[in-house]
């Protein structure tokens, strides 16, 4: 049986790496100006710091924290859409420190164990598995130093696409062409504060990014990393 799952998540994740491919070949003029979550994270946090983004598309947010000052490294398994972030930088004066992984969230390697000053994952974690989502929560959490930040947003259970398509697992479904899970906002929590994280700010609500007629409603988690590492 666990064989047999194995199979299963590994042929989801190249059916949307295909889609994902295909995403970013097309042009999304909507999606070329940081999100709204990138600039309030952006915000808090100091000049100079190390940010990592995991699963950072066509750029958008990389690109504007970099320009704003920090040092960011950002991690995607599209090579369209890091190719569409490396032509972003030549067709602008970039001297900014942006450096590009091309990696899925769950291959990450620990090189940055205990160093990183912020982790960034916007709706990268509804677009994987439960399991891929808890490896890549581990992840950051041996990479962030302490008091490291971690920055989440994710589409949440109670928006109203919630139970569209066919069924994937639990809170899970194809839609639109690719996998999407939606996260309860409790159990999320719950499992920042096991790998030991202080949650500082959960907010879960509509019109935080509202495209076309899609308005869903997110999770929103900004938290920290305990200087006690639990075992």
């Amino acid at each position: 049986m666990e064989g047999s799952q194995d199979v299963a998540v590994t042929a989801e994740a190249n059916e949307d790496q295909t889609y994902w491919d295909r995403f970013y070949e097309q042009a999304h003029p909507d999606l070329l100006e940081p999100s709204s979550f990138a600039r309030l994270c952006v915000s808090l946090l100091s000049r100079d710091e190390s940010v990592f983004e995991v699963g950072c598309g066509n750029g958008r947010d990389a690109l504007y924290m970099a320009r704003s000052g920090l040092r960011v490294l950002a991690s995607d398994p599209s090579p369209v859409a890091l190719a569409e972030v490396r032509s972003r930088m030549q067709r602008e004066p970039f001297d900014h420190r942006l450096r590009l992984v091309a990696r899925r969230m769950e291959n990450l390697d620990d090189r940055h164990a205990g160093a990183l000053g912020a982790v960034y994952m916007r709706f990268v974690l509804h677009a994987v598995t439960a399991e891929v989502a808890s490896v890549g929560l581990s992840w950051a959490s041996r990479n962030l130093r302490p008091g490291g930040r971690l920055f989440v947003e994710a589409r949440s259970v109670l928006g109203s696409r919630y139970g569209e398509g066919q069924p994937a697992g639990r809170d899970a479904f194809f839609q639109d062409d690719h996998y999407r899970r939606f996260i309860r906002a409790d159990e999320l929590r719950d499992e920042i504060v096991g790998i030991g994280f202080r949650v500082n700010e959960l907010v879960e609500a509509g019109g935080l990014a509202v495209r076309d007629r899609d308005d869903p409603v997110l999770v929103r988690v900004f938290a920290t990393r305990a200087h006690a590492r639990h075992s």
